[in-house]
């Protein structure tokens, strides 16, 4: 991946709250439209999308285990929806936390979208639009970074 621009991680963004819809097979692209549709929920061009699949607090028990965004999912999101970046919840963006071949995360990393994991308290955005401000730690050599992550609900 290209290093992450800060324009990827500033700019007009979606929560979307899976939480109690996410089976087995993760955050798939039939899950995601199905949502969208029901919702009424708009995924801009240049949006950033953040997902929540986790109905627990961080760091519950199953936490780790807890279904991320399936392949289909993700490229419903970069291809179908052109996102600039990707946010979860969960401790690994991918469907499942055991597949060590990483296929979500080495496809959306691929296609230079970056990705944001741990956030909390997505459930307070509920389905909304909102700006989004991503603040990482320029650190030299390393592939990823801690974010202060901002919703701006109200402006």
């Amino acid at each position: 991946m290209e290093k992450t621009l800060p324009e990827q991680l500033i700019g007009p963004a979606v929560a979307l709250d899976v939480a109690d819809e996410v089976g087995e097979e993760g955050i798939t692209a039939e899950l995601l439209e199905s949502a969208v549709s029901r919702r009424g929920i708009d995924i801009k061009r240049g949006d950033i999308v953040l997902l929540r699949s986790w109905k627990g607090a961080w760091g519950d028990q199953g936490f780790h285990a807890a279904k991320g965004l399936g392949l289909s999912g993700a490229k419903w999101l970069v291809e179908g929806k052109g996102v600039k970046a990707l946010g979860t919840d969960t401790s690994i963006l991918e469907k499942d936390n055991s597949d060590m071949g990483r296929p979500v995360h080495l496809y959306v990393l691929g296609k230079n979208i970056p990705i944001i994991e741990n956030l909390v308290n997505l459930d307070r955005l509920g389905n909304a639009r909102f700006f989004f401000i991503g603040l990482p730690l320029k650190l030299e050599g390393t592939t990823g970074s801690p974010v202060r992550a901002v919703a701006v609900t109200e402006f």
